[in-house]
């Protein structure tokens, strides 16, 4: 699997507004409904707003890879969001986060898709070089391209 199977171009935004955790995650689950890989934005939206009451998906290094298991995702899919003047996230470095990689997954997964997902993400964000450019780049078309990589 690659992860380009689980993304679209719609699922990409790389000049979001929000300016809080929850304003982003507001905008980037509006990018599963405009895409219907969701079927309740509300409930999507509940599901990762849950996850991170659990604990902070701020990965670190300018990273947060939010997360929901729900039935209201029809499809696995991964979107792609940039924040250029960063977010607090409560990430464990304290850092503000600008490359968020919200993930959605089905109720029914056991977790081993949504599991190699994450993993996929999470291996390629060591390679700082792979994270300046996606901080750099200047075009959603950019962005699909260095996320084919993955």
């Amino acid at each position: 699997m690659k992860l380009i199977d689980q993304l679209s171009e719609n699922l990409i935004s790389i000049y979001l507004e929000g300016k809080t955790k929850e304003e982003v995650i507001e905008e980037m689950t509006a990018l599963f409904a405009e895409d219907n890989a969701i079927n309740s934005k509300a409930d999507f939206k509940e599901a990762i707003l849950a996850r991170e009451a659990e604990s902070s998906t701020g990965v670190g290094h300018e990273v947060a890879v939010p997360h929901g298991k729900t039935d209201a995702v029809l499809k696995h899919g991964v979107a792609f969001g940039r924040s250029t003047e960063g977010v607090d996230w409560q990430s464990h470095d304290g850092l503000p986060v600008k490359l968020i990689f919200m993930v959605a997954a089905p109720a029914e997964d056991q977790g081993e898709e949504h599991l190699q997902i994450m993993q996929m993400i999470s291996s390629k964000l060591r390679d700082d070089d792979f994270k300046r450019q996606l901080l750099e780049a200047e075009t959603q078309e950019e962005v699909w391209e260095l996320l084919k990589t993955i």
